[in-house]
């Protein structure tokens, strides 16, 4: 793979000049194109560039998604272009592939589909355990009453806000919500008309296994959290404080505080009403789908 170079050169001469193609007894520039072959670093970058356009994908989030920094993709590029670097590490590739929904193998050397498949139900058969014919056996499972919708009737319209981990209190932890939208992903059919619907990606496994690492969370902030609830609280202690957000279960509210749990390490948290901004809820999986 090749990548086009427009320079430029200045000749004197008097006869037909094969680069630049006069013929004159003055000096002229002129462009004449270059061509060097790319970096197996610059390489990889195409691959993730195209797998990012495929998906509509903004870098930041993708970058987040796959537990990076928010600048994450775009620190890696500077370091390729700039010649710091010649290659990216196998980790950050695995860890982009799924994110990608392509293979590590694939971004590493371009052999193979771009997209990840599934593997061929047919080609498993045999490596497949017996299936249990389980048509006349008692069961509790209940059907969902769900009405399945095309892909294309979620709006991609949901916006995705940055998180920057970080607390002021001690074995707790907290992070800021960055002001920049990273991206916009679709909109479930319980926020269909919800102004203001939001979603974030977490970090971090204080709230694991309700909330893990890297995970979507969609927020209406127009709902009343109940107890029990996954919540976002948003705090401000001062009129020049950046503020500081924890995503925890609301425990108990009082007419001063409220107090809220962390999972891992287990802690409990009372924050006074003075300093609370905002509480949102967290909405489940049921709520996302209306069951």
């Amino acid at each position: 793979m090749s990548v086009m170079m427009t320079t430029t050169c200045g000749y004197l001469t008097a006869s037909s000049s094969p680069d630049c193609g006069y013929e004159t007894a003055k000096s002229y520039t002129c462009s004449r194109l270059e061509y060097r072959a790319m970096s197996h670093g610059e390489e990889i970058l195409e691959r993730i560039n195209q797998r990012l356009t495929a998906l509509g994908l903004a870098e930041s989030a993708a970058a987040l998604r796959a537990g990076m920094s928010r600048d994450g993709i775009r620190s890696m590029r500077r370091g390729i272009l700039s010649g710091k670097h010649q290659g990216v590490l196998s980790s950050t590739l695995e860890k982009l592939a799924p994110v990608l929904e392509t293979t590590s193998q694939w971004l590493l050397t371009g052999d193979g589909s771009d997209v990840a498949k599934s593997p061929d139900i047919e080609e498993d058969e045999a490596a497949a355990p017996p299936m249990i014919d389980i048509a006349g056996l008692p069961s509790n499972v209940e059907f969902a009453d769900v009405d399945l919708l095309p892909r294309a009737a979620f709006v991609r319209d949901v916006p995705v806000y940055g998180t920057a981990m970080g607390s002021i209190v001690k074995r707790v932890e907290g992070f800021q919500m960055e002001p920049e939208i990273v991206d916009h992903v679709r909109r479930p059919p319980a926020l269909n008309g919800v102004k203001g619907a939001y979603s974030l990606i977490v970090t971090g496994q204080s709230m694991f296994p309700l909330h893990k690492d890297r995970d979507l969370c969609f927020v209406n902030p127009n709902q009343r959290p109940m107890i029990d609830d996954s919540v976002i609280v948003f705090t401000k202690h001062h009129e020049n404080d950046p503020g500081q957000a924890y995503i925890k279960i609301l425990k108990k509210r009082t007419l001063q505080s409220l107090v809220v749990e962390q999972l891992n390490p287990p802690a409990t948290l009372e924050i006074p009403l003075k300093y609370i901004v905002s509480v949102h809820r967290v909405l489940t999986m049921n709520d996302l789908f209306s069951i």
